[in-house]
């Protein structure tokens, strides 16, 4: 095997550089003692976690109940909902442009999980998220279709990094 000149030099420098700095951090950090016995403060943690809409927490499906029932028992605090891609018709309520006479506003899909999800963490701090932006604000976005189906995923809805203009200062 040759090495060339680089590598031979390299391993011998990078020897000394590792040498130098474990012999300067032993100087360099201040010895560290831990008083079990003395109290300081006291660190206070919320258990939580997050639902991400998706097809089997539709009312139907076959885990949906046991789903939905097993969030409620668990009693979580600052639990969030979060609505987010890939699935459009679950996250996106205005899935195309209004125009000048109309728009295309639709929750029919997106109610009943945000409606089972504050059942079941009624009684608890919770926070709803819709994260996912209409693609027709993007200038540059084009997806393709969106799936009839609530059901089914689009995994490149999110596209687009440009923000359309409304013609207002600001946007």
């Amino acid at each position: 095997m040759v090495m060339s000149p680089s590598r031979c030099c390299g391993l011998p420098i990078a020897a000394l550089l590792c040498a130098g700095a474990a012999a300067q951090s032993a100087t360099a950090f201040p010895r560290l003692s831990v008083d079990w016995g003395k109290i300081i403060g006291t660190t206070r943690t919320t258990i939580t976690l997050q639902v991400v809409e998706n097809p089997p927490l539709r009312r139907g499906s076959a885990i949906h109940d046991n789903a939905w029932a097993n969030l409620a028992a668990l009693h979580t605090d600052m639990t969030r909902l979060a609505l987010w891609y890939p699935y459009p018709r679950l996250t996106v309520a205005e899935l195309a442009p209004p125009t000048g006479t109309q728009t295309s506003w639709n929750f029919e899909t997106i109610d009943p999980i945000v409606e089972d999800f504050f059942y079941a963490t009624g009684g608890h701090s919770s926070v709803f998220t819709m994260s996912t932006i209409p693609n027709w604000m993007f200038r540059e976005a084009d997806p393709g279709p969106i799936p009839t189906s609530a059901n089914d995923a689009m995994w490149n809805y999110e596209v687009g990094s440009d923000l359309r203009s409304n013609g207002r200062r600001g946007c």
